[in-house]
């Protein structure tokens, strides 16, 4: 089970990667789309 810390941790990276998506650099978004589509495929 997830604890509290955990939660915590994977909201910040999940705040952290969409700050990123907006980025306004189409060639680094599209980069770390490919790159979180990669990850979710794992299933990490």
């Amino acid at each position: 089970m997830a604890t509290e810390k955990d939660v915590l941790v994977n909201t910040f990276y999940d705040k952290l990667i969409i700050r990123l998506a907006n980025i306004k650099d189409s060639n680094y978004s599209l980069m770390l789309k490919r790159w979180s589509e990669k990850l979710s495929w794992r299933g990490l």
